[in-house]
């Protein structure tokens, strides 16, 4: 017979798995993004090596989940594991140009790219894939129906999903830097687990086809709640956003080495890095040189050839590519009122 209460919390860290994988998948393709100059034939290869991944993993945790007596111990455990290798993937993404030596400006190539996007992906989408067959098995019995259980496991996790995509996208990639985001999972995830492992009832089993060792179940709580106060005040404490500064600037120096980095943020819809030289900022969106400021020799020719189409511009709306100079030129013209649109609020924000 199972514990109710531990089966819901089951449920719910089968719901944080989906969280945290959505929100890692789309961590992972911004960082690609940046340093593979990212274009659909960079998306298809990271999408592409993250289902490989799921799929290899899948197929892996089938295979071998029969060999071992305590399922619920190789689920929590995977958990565990799952929370450690974003970060570390993060920042190997970020150094790898550096370690393949590439140039400046220069795109990596097709061979260099398959391997590294499969190498650098393959690690966290398998963990995802390889804790399917172990969540199935651990909730078997919960509908009474084998067939049932794996299609109840698919869609709360997809709940998860979906949860994790709208909270990341309208709250925390706007408020938080990568690292900051990882915390904050790692938190929730180990909260869960301890709760679940502690709220095991001493003759309850949320696997019922084997008892699980209690001494190892005591081990994996003590354990959690313990890596849950490490995790929050690691929260608290500078070493999320040291770690954030360091892997950034790693970044940047493997993509324009001869340039000061002044300003470095995500937005709900690109990477945007300034940086400094001489004295002129360059803006770049998803590793891309995109403009300059000051630059009114250049804004200058493109504002008053636009300005000059028309015989009597009075009213004039500006979408986008106003931090360049175009507003100051277009304002020597006798207009009456000018609105200018930039479809990123954080563009405007960083760059203050």
């Amino acid at each position: 017979m199972q514990n109710k209460r531990a089966l819901i919390l089951v449920f719910l860290c089968i719901a944080a798995i989906g969280c945290y994988a959505t929100i890692a998948q789309v961590m992972l393709i911004r960082e690609f993004l940046n340093i593979f100059y990212g274009n659909e034939l960079c998306l298809g290869i990271v999408f592409g090596a993250w289902f490989l991944g799921i799929a290899i993993g899948a197929f892996a945790g089938a295979k071998i989940e029969y060999t071992f007596k305590h399922a619920f111990t190789v689920f929590v455990i995977t958990l565990m594991v799952m929370c450690f290798v974003l970060p570390v993937q993060i920042v190997f993404v970020r150094g790898i140009r550096g370690l393949l030596s590439v140039g400046v400006g220069e795109y990596i190539s097709l061979f260099p790219l398959l391997l590294t996007s499969f190498g650098l992906i393959l690690p966290f989408s398998f963990i995802i894939g390889f804790i399917f067959p172990f969540s199935s098995k651990v909730i078997l019995g919960a509908t009474r129906d084998a067939a049932m259980d794996i299609g109840v496991v698919y869609i709360v996790e997809s709940m998860g999903s979906l949860f994790g995509g709208l909270v990341f996208s309208f709250f925390l990639v706007s408020r938080f830097h990568p690292f900051k985001i990882i915390t904050l999972l790692n938190v929730g995830m180990f909260v869960l687990l301890t709760f679940l492992l502690f709220n095991l009832h001493r003759k309850g089993q949320v696997y019922s086809r084997g008892k699980e060792n209690k001494k190892t179940k005591r081990v994996l709580g003590f354990l959690s709640i313990g890596m849950a106060l490490v995790m929050i005040v690691v929260w608290f404490l500078p070493i999320t956003d040291s770690a954030e500064a360091l892997s950034a600037k790693m970044r940047w120096n493997t993509l324009n080495p001869h340039i000061e980095l002044v300003a470095s943020a995500d937005s709900k819809y690109q990477h945007i890095d300034i940086g400094k030289q001489a004295e002129q900022y360059n803006i770049y969106l998803n590793g891309q040189y995109a403009s300059a400021f000051p630059n009114e020799y250049e804004y200058a020719q493109i504002a008053h050839l636009v300005m000059t189409q028309h015989p009597s511009p009075k009213h004039v709306l500006l979408i986008g590519s106003g931090l360049g100079g175009l507003v100051s030129e277009m304002l020597r013209h006798p207009v009456e009122s000018l609105d200018y649109v930039e479809l990123d609020q954080r563009l405007l924000q960083i760059s203050d």
